[in-house]
């Protein structure tokens, strides 16, 4: 009977004892970061010594204003410049995520996608050192490809971090060798409840914070990049206009960006455009989608934004409200029911931009409302189309229904959004808003409905030093 004891003694370790085994195992790994194609031995070297180096380097900050074109410069020496600082400035901001990569708390770092992640990002650095510093049409048609394949390879990161976390949940779930009486003592009654994720990985959330708001940048910077090129190269002639990569226009004409900037941007546009998105999804994945009334207010004037990042913030706020309204009302319900999704825009005298999101989803318990600003925290429930495993995200939570863990990554993508599944949406659209020095707040009527706000002054962001 003693010795019984002892043996399940020895087995029952607490949850810090484990989360303590893990940063060890990851401390005493040297960093893997891959191969870096067609590279010699010398020049691996030499771009390990760059990395090291520009870890240390610190990232310059940059506004809307700065990456547009300045008065009296030509568009031929805007974009050279804008291509030179780029090159100068995002093997920085890559280095600099590799690092924060390799210092993620709890084990994360070993966690394979988070290490996968990690070598991607060098093998980024590698490509963008291999280049020579831009001054030509010929040196700027050499980097637009390799600014494309660094988009594409990043394009799945939230996903790479979401495995590494449910990798970390499942690691850390009560089984023969953690005390279970840990979470009884807490008041829980298993290691995915809600409310302890939150509460006992405060490191984590930081991080992952700062790490997306970082990438915001980072991704920005290269997109906008890419879409100045082919802009001046398709006007001039020396890049064909098939070459490149554009994003949609968001019911804009696509000649009155510059970049992804469009200076006179009409939200109901975007937000219609978002509208027609994710009413597509919907229709793909539950077979219905409920109508959604826009309405506008305030003076009719443009504004200057980046309507991508709008766009992502609204579908995001969307798919959240459709799929509550769908899972309240039943397809049918959904489908003919009135007002059970509406967005409110209005643009004030000084240009400050207010969004609006109701919906009549039955809302989310008041005990659950602080946990939508987690990333470690879902109710979504994988679907099915196409025989195929489909998984559809939803940070809002129907206050009927009950939280459910994320399963693993399907080998097939999501048609949502890259991170669908694992409850990003909203801490995302909390990030992008942060980001451009706006706000976004959510209010819930438990049993009714949710209202989401989303703050953005762009007049301020335009002129705002981004990191």
């Amino acid at each position: 009977m003693l010795r019984r004891a002892l043996l399940s003694q020895r087995r029952c370790r607490s949850v810090e004892e484990r989360l303590l085994e893990l940063e060890t195992r990851v401390s005493s790994l040297q960093p893997m970061y891959g191969i870096c194609p067609n590279v010699t031995p010398e020049e691996y070297s030499r771009i390990y010594g760059e990395w090291e180096y520009f870890v240390r380097r610190n990232q310059s900050p940059v506004s809307i204003a700065q990456v547009l074109p300045k008065e009296n410069e030509s568009s031929a020496d805007h974009l050279v410049n804008l291509a030179r600082y780029v090159y100068h400035e995002i093997p920085i901001r890559l280095a600099h995520r590799g690092r924060d990569l390799d210092r993620l708390p709890y084990g994360l770092s070993h966690m394979e996608p988070v290490r996968e992640l990690h070598r991607s990002y060098f093998q980024s650095f590698c490509a963008m050192r291999q280049l020579e510093t831009p001054s030509t049409t010929e040196d700027l048609v050499n980097l637009l490809p390799v600014l494309r394949e660094i988009l594409a390879r990043h394009g799945r990161t939230l996903e790479h971090i979401a495995r590494g976390i449910y990798n970390l949940k499942q690691a850390l779930r009560p089984t023969a060798d953690i005390n279970p009486h840990l979470f009884h003592q807490s008041g829980l009654t298993r290691a995915r409840d809600k409310g302890w994720w939150l509460s006992n990985f405060p490191r984590l959330q930081t991080f992952l914070n700062t790490f997306n708001e970082s990438r915001i940048g980072t991704r920005f910077l290269i997109a906008h990049l890419m879409e100045v090129i082919i802009q001046e190269g398709s006007k001039e002639g020396w890049l064909p206009p098939d070459k490149g990569f554009r994003y949609s226009s968001f019911g804009h004409d696509i000649d009155t960006f510059t970049g992804l900037v469009h200076k006179d941007m009409d939200s109901s546009r975007v937000i219609t455009h978002s509208i027609d998105q994710v009413s597509k999804e919907a229709e793909a994945v539950y077979g219905t989608a409920p109508k959604v009334i826009l309405n506008t207010h305030g003076i009719n004037e443009g504004i200057p934004f980046v309507p991508l990042y709008l766009n992502t913030m609204m579908t995001e706020l969307l798919k959240n409200s459709m799929r509550a309204v769908i899972e309240k009302h039943g397809r049918f319900g959904a489908q003919n029911g009135s007002g059970l999704i509406t967005v409110t825009v209005c643009v004030s005298e000084n240009k400050k931009l207010t969004i609006r999101v109701d919906d009549k989803g039955g809302g989310i318990r008041r005990s659950h409302i602080d946990l939508t600003q987690s990333y470690l925290y879902t109710t979504a429930r994988p679907a099915y189309a196409d025989n195929s495993a489909l998984e559809v995200k939803c940070s809002w939570e129907n206050t009927e229904g009950t939280p459910h863990t994320a399963p693993p990554l399907s080998s097939v993508p999501c048609a949502a959004s890259p991170f669908a599944g694992y409850g990003y949406g909203l801490p995302i659209t909390r990030c992008i808003s942060s980001y451009f020095g706006g706000q976004f707040e959510l209010i819930s009527q438990e049993g009714l409905g949710t209202s989401a706000y989303i703050y953005l002054d762009p007049v301020l962001a335009y002129n705002k030093n981004l990191q």
